[in-house]
């Protein structure tokens, strides 16, 4: 059997127009299910009943290094969010392994919470939340 890699500085994360860029060393993506996709009730007889979850809001948190030139084009996007009467709607987000085939993807995404600031002695990272109402998700493999 042939050993996979996985590379991580081949993996591609687009916000809107927005190519991320200036990733921090750990833990750079995350993305979380907000709901389990079943949910299960048991009866006092032991007798179960599972329940389809219709929800797919995930959320996806990104570590940028601070030296990053996005952390600029993110904090104008989320000011020009805030200042337009009901938002702007969000934008389209795409995250792509292009060394694999796990794909994530969303129709309208938003920034849900800006970072934390810490200005140390040494470069330090900042964590950018995002959230959508609908990911699609495809965990693949090499």
């Amino acid at each position: 059997m042939a050993v996979k890699t996985y590379d991580p500085s081949n993996v591609s994360m687009f916000y809107g127009e927005i190519l991320m860029s200036g990733f921090a060393q750990d833990a750079a993506i995350t993305v979380e299910h907000d709901e389990d996709d079943w949910t299960l009730v048991t009866g006092v007889d032991g007798e179960g009943t599972r329940s389809k979850t219709s929800n797919r809001s995930a959320t996806i948190t990104v570590a940028l290094m601070q030296s990053s030139s996005v952390n600029l084009l993110l904090s104008a996007a989320r000011t020009l969010d805030l200042a337009t009467p009901n938002g702007t709607g969000g934008k389209p987000l795409l995250i792509k392994d292009n060394s694999g085939t796990t794909v994530f993807a969303a129709e309208s995404c938003w920034i849900q919470k800006a970072p934390s600031a810490e200005l140390n002695r040494e470069a330090t990272s900042r964590e950018w939340v995002f959230r959508t109402d609908n990911l699609v998700a495809l965990h693949g493999g090499n």
